[in-house]
């Protein structure tokens, strides 16, 4: 039986398709309002369902990421608009000046795609953290290890170790 509308139904092609298509950068939303294309709504129920969709879908998030990567270098380079022909509306004159809402987009396609590319590839874009554990010279940290009796005797009475004096 065939059916009518959007399709319910999962199958590999269309699996595959909708995998495709996110690998080169387009959306789940966008993909969804497409008429040959199931609806959002039973885009995520087949990702619950389906292990190989899932796993599909995580493959194709990174291809996705690593495409993003490529576009940042275009996006950067890409200074075509970044001026634009101005009218000075006192005299009437044109002039060039920076075209800051093309520059400010730029920058925001910048920004996005690398916020995605660390959360979809995240040990290959995401942000570095190291920590460190070192004593103030860079060597081991030493542990002191005292017992409950030693440590309340010190914050009772004040019986430090004593200091060492200049």
């Amino acid at each position: 039986m065939a059916e009518i509308g959007r399709p319910s139904t999962y199958t590999v092609e269309i699996a595959d398709e909708i995998c495709e298509r996110i690998a080169v950068g387009e959306s789940v939303r966008q993909i969804c309002l497409l008429e040959n294309m199931p609806d959002d709504a039973t885009f995520y129920r087949w990702l619950l369902k389906y292990d190989e969709f899932r796993d599909k879908y995580a493959r194709a998030k990174e291809a996705q990421a690593d495409r993003f990567n490529e576009e940042l270098i275009e996006i950067a380079d890409d200074s075509r608009n970044d001026w634009i022909e101005r009218e000075n509306k006192r005299t009437g004159e044109t002039y060039i000046a920076l075209n800051e809402e093309a520059l400010g987009r730029a920058k925001l396609r910048v920004e996005t795609r690398k916020w995605l590319m660390g959360k979809h590839k995240p040990k290959k874009y995401g942000d570095a953290v190291n920590l460190k554990h070192s004593d103030p010279d860079g060597g081991p940290v030493k542990f002191e290890t005292r017992s409950a009796e030693e440590l309340a005797r010190e914050i009772l009475f004040d019986v430090a170790k004593p200091q060492k004096k200049d």
